[in-house]
C-alpha cells in the first residue's frame, strides 16, 4: 500500500526495486495480464491513453512472460 511504500527510500536501490515489484504485483492483480500491468506501471494507474511507444515496450518486456501461461 502506499503507507508502506511511504517508509522504503526509493533513493536506495533495493528499496527502489521492493516498491517497483510491489507496484506491478499490484497492477498484475487488478489487470490480470503482465501487458497491462507493464503499460499502468509505466504509463500511471489512471492511464487514459497509450501511445504506440509504450505498446511497442510492453509487448518487448511482457512477450515470454505470456506466451509461457
Amino acid at each position: 500500500t502506499a503507507q508502506d511504500f511511504s517508509r522504503t527510500d526509493i533513493r536506495e536501490p533495493f528499496g527502489n526495486l521492493l516498491v517497483s515489484a510491489c507496484l506491478l504485483q499490484s497492477y498484475y492483480q487488478r489487470r490480470g495480464s503482465w501487458r497491462e500491468a507493464v503499460l499502468d506501471y509505466r504509463l500511471g494507474r489512471w492511464r487514459t491513453r497509450t501511445t504506440l511507444a509504450a505498446h511497442a515496450y510492453a509487448d518487448s518486456i511482457t512477450k515470454d512472460k505470456e506466451a509461457a501461461r
